[in-house]
């Protein structure tokens, strides 16, 4: 006698998976589910550089002893009066955005790595090195980054 089996229905919608993953952000626990899907395998691979052309950010915009995320693939920090410094907000664990600042870090919220506003230094968590340095230079009252 032969064995029945149920078929499964047709699917009708987008699967749990792709809705998770198309709900960047929406709250914080599935925005680290989100980034977790789609930083992908652990390659641990430093992470590409941005490119392209330069991304012009007002001085003052950026505070004396914090950071400011920019909405292309730039962290711009000035650690103390005066001195400017610009990284990629790619993380070298898998990828992931840099998308926080807490205090005097810059924070990827995917694997909670910290990362140092005064050099991009890897502080802790996963990732095994720090941000990639991005040249900046000044101009009058803005800085050119990238």
């Amino acid at each position: 006698m032969s064995e029945i089996r149920s078929v499964p229905e047709a699917q009708t919608g987008p699967t749990r998976r792709q809705v998770l993953q198309a709900g960047t952000g929406i709250v914080v626990g599935l925005g680290a589910t989100t980034a977790l899907t789609a930083c992908g395998g652990g390659s641990g691979s430093d992470g590409p550089t941005p490119s392209g052309e330069p991304v012009t950010v007002a001085k003052a915009d950026i505070p004396v002893g914090g950071a400011l995320l920019l909405d292309t693939k730039y962290a711009v920090t000035q650690p103390n009066a005066g001195e400017f410094k610009a990284f990629s907000k790619t993380c070298p664990h898998q990828g992931c955005e840099v998308s926080q600042i807490h205090e005097k870090s810059l924070v990827c919220a995917c694997h909670t790595s910290l990362f140092s506003i005064n050099d991009g230094s890897r502080e802790s968590g996963p990732a095994r090195t720090g941000l990639r340095e991005v040249a900046v230079r000044e101009d009058g009252d803005n800085l050119l980054v990238g």
